[in-house]
């Protein structure tokens, strides 16, 4: 029962991460249409996400290197590997309601 409760927060939107980019879901050369809310840098010393945190896409740049950058402005606010630690957590698609 145990291990049921935590297969269902793995991708529970509340709980934040701190891991390497690697474990985000869908992280890749090819997906360019990712959302993750991003809280900053991780890291072992790290307890929390930073504030304030945003919705950001993650996209690959070539050589290995992957840049995390605001949704709204696409400002790049990381420039990393897939091994750096970060702090996420899943981003709920937002549905627009469309009018008949």
């Amino acid at each position: 029962m145990e291990a049921e409760s935590k297969k269902q927060d793995e991708f529970d939107p509340g709980v934040w991460r701190n891991t390497p980019l690697r474990e985000v879901p869908g992280v890749g050369p090819s997906n360019h249409q990712l959302r993750i809310h991003f809280g900053g840098r991780g890291g072992i010393r790290s307890k929390a996400p930073a504030e304030p945190v945003v919705l950001a896409g993650v996209s690959y740049t070539g050589e290995g290197r992957y840049e995390v950058w605001d949704a709204d402005s696409r400002d790049v606010l990381l420039n990393c590997t897939l091994a750096s630690r970060v702090w996420w957590a899943p981003a709920r698609a937002v549905l627009k309601r469309v009018e008949p």
